[in-house]
């Protein structure tokens, strides 16, 4: 048996030594950009890409590991040759793949994806730029490896382990339990399902980028295209693009000046803080009483929805001012995420240092990758946090998220940009405080798990107001999304609904309402004109408190979108084609405005 079981080992392994030998041949092919590493961050760019080459190994392995639970406990010679049929087929791809993904990153600056077909459907096109000897070196270079690993390889690592071998029941029961158990490795633990976000560690792009499996990556972008070929195209592209453009134009150039200039900025975004929660009493007891309070010491917009029902379309919207997808999100796609505007690199051209600050795990939905390449200069998340803090399902308490944002506001150099994402009030609701509304329904366990939050801030407020940074800083509060407890229908614009308030002692005239219609995309486009920063590369942002910008929000939802203005209110359903929350449908120019805005949003979306 013990032959049998070190096969198993040394062939896992076998794999993984191959995925670390091109992560290898990666930086040494590129020794520039490989030298703006240190050597401590090389090594780690081999620990954080372990998880995705665990992952494909453990693919990689289903099968191998099927054939032991099935020839095991008889004699055959059918095992060691399907092993060693099977070791060919599946190098020759995997190699390929990681020579291209080699060379083809001068180009690209990306790890291979699923665009690599784009060009393979005109392989006359691709093969004209290359060098014909120089590709058949590199086919060369791709055989000598096959045959390096395939054969001398895994001869010498292999050959001995069928000597002895006899067949046994207890093999049986053995990969029984193995074949299951690669699940782990498949899905990158016990968690939620790995993702290439999982081994962004980095503020080097190369470094995150040489951590990245490219044959994991490869497929799984395939597997995430279906939510690409979504398409909407009701009118000509010009047309719509004409449209949009009309809803950003401005006839002013320039604003009412509201907070002053070189303003420290903070983001505090509220897990799932709806407009109806905040004007909600619960038996005479508002639900948040501390934001209610803080409302005529700021300038709140009354009229604010968020894009999406995510907090990652919340987190785009925010810093990069793009509007949600329904079908997919853009973090999922690093060549589309690194051509977006950026908050963070904004200010960080005008001396601000940033910092984004999250109690939860920052790998989950891509949000890792993504706030890498957005610039951030720290991320501090969950294990950044002491043990001793009890955790929540979702991570550390607010309390404490927000007490260690003002740890850091207080030791940071100014002008300082930080970002901070609660979730004590995401489900499960589990809070470290005893409830105030009985807890009879899910929608009483939430209010609670809100005023918990909304009690955080309050603290935190308090605190900040006697800090000496608080006369120069504006402090914007946001939610990333409603939630679905306040209603059951998935279009309804009250889910959507949510509140922003702009506080802090940098704002010159406090108590004002902006009752224009906005959504989190223009949060961008308002902020930097405040503070007198060019905001044009935000070309779905606009300025809320320019009185001549339009009125209007647009957000979506899995199976359509909804558009809301000053006159009128309708979802579209893209299922049905249908318009709905709409009494009588006339075509006017309101209606046009979403269809329009849609299809500028997703054709660009596809064309980034």
């Amino acid at each position: 048996m013990k032959n049998i079981v070190l096969f198993f080992i040394k062939y896992f392994l076998y794999w993984l030594v191959i995925q670390a030998f091109f992560r290898l041949l990666l930086l040494v092919f590129y020794p520039g950009l490989a030298g703006q590493i240190g050597f401590g961050d090389k090594l780690l760019i081999f620990y954080h890409g372990l998880s995705l080459d665990l992952s494909l190994v453990g693919y990689i392995m289903v099968l191998p590991t099927l054939a032991l639970l099935i020839f095991s406990g008889l004699r055959s010679s059918i095992l060691p040759l399907f092993i060693r049929i099977y070791t060919i087929v599946i190098l020759i791809p995997l190699v390929l793949l990681s020579v291209t993904n080699i060379i083809l990153y001068d180009y690209w600056n990306i790890p291979v994806d699923k665009s690599i077909f784009d060009y393979l459907n005109t392989p006359g096109d691709m093969l004209s730029s290359i060098n014909t000897w120089y590709l058949i070196l590199l086919l060369l270079i791709c055989a000598g490896l096959v045959i390096t690993f395939g054969v001398l390889l895994f001869r010498i690592l292999f050959r001995n382990h069928w000597n002895n071998y006899r067949p046994s029941w207890r093999y049986t029961i053995l990969f029984g339990i193995l074949l299951p158990a690669l699940i782990i490795p498949i899905r990158g633990g016990f968690g939620m399902p790995i993702n290439t976000g999982a081994v962004f560690f980095h503020p080097n792009s190369f470094a995150n980028h040489a951590a990245i499996n490219p044959v994991w990556n490869l497929v799984y972008t395939l597997t995430e295209a279906k939510s690409m070929d979504f398409k909407f195209h009701v009118m000509p592209e010009d047309k719509a693009d004409e449209i949009t453009a009309y809803l950003h134009d401005s006839f002013s150039d320039s604003t009412t000046a509201h907070i002053k200039p070189g303003a420290n900025v903070i983001i505090i975004m509220l897990e799932s803080f709806s407009q109806v929660m905040i004007q909600h009493r619960e038996e005479g007891q508002e639900v948040t009483p501390e934001f209610n309070q803080l409302i005529p010491e700021g300038i709140f917009f009354s009229n604010f929805y968020a894009t999406g029902t995510m907090t990652d379309r919340g987190l785009g919207s925010v810093i990069s001012g793009y509007p949600a997808l329904s079908k997919t999100c853009i973090f999922r796609y690093e060549r589309k995420l690194e051509n977006l505007p950026f908050l963070t690199k904004d200010l960080e051209s005008n001396n601000y240092s940033s910092l984004f600050v999250y109690g939860g795990d920052i790998d989950f939905a891509h949000i890792r990758s993504y706030l890498l390449t957005s610039g951030f200069d720290r991320i501090l998340a969950d294990n950044d946090f002491p043990s001793s803090i009890n955790r929540s399902n979702w991570g550390v308490p607010d309390e404490f998220v927000l007490d260690r944002l003002l740890d850091e506001c207080n030791q940071a150099e100014q002008p300082f940009f930080h970002y901070c994402l609660t979730l004590s009030s995401h489900s499960p609701f589990d809070v470290p405080m005893e409830p105030v509304f009985e807890e009879s329904s899910k929608k009483m366990s939430f209010f609670n798990s809100a005023y918990y939050t909304d009690k955080c801030l309050g603290d935190f407020f308090r605190k900040a107001k006697s800090a000496d940074w608080w006369q120069n800083t504006v402090i914007i509060l946001l939610a990333d999304h409603g939630s679905r407890i306040i209603s059951q229908v998935e279009y309804d614009k009250a889910r959507f609904h949510i509140p922003m308030l702009w506080l802090g002692g940098a704002l010159t005239d406090p108590g004002i309402v902006v009752n224009k219609y906005g959504s989190q995309v223009d949060l961008p486009g308002t902020l930097l004109k405040q503070l007198n920063i060019n905001q044009t590369e935000y070309k779905f942002s606009k300025d809320l408190m320019d009185p001549t910008s339009r009125s209007f929000a647009h957000y979506s939802f899995p199976n359509g979108f909804g558009f809301v203005n000053d006159s009128t209110y309708y979802v579209y359903h893209y299922p049905t084609s249908k318009f709905l929350d709409l009494k009588e449908f006339k075509l006017t120019q309101d209606t046009l405005d979403g269809l329009a805005y849609t299809q500028s949003v997703i054709t660009d979306f596809l064309n980034r």
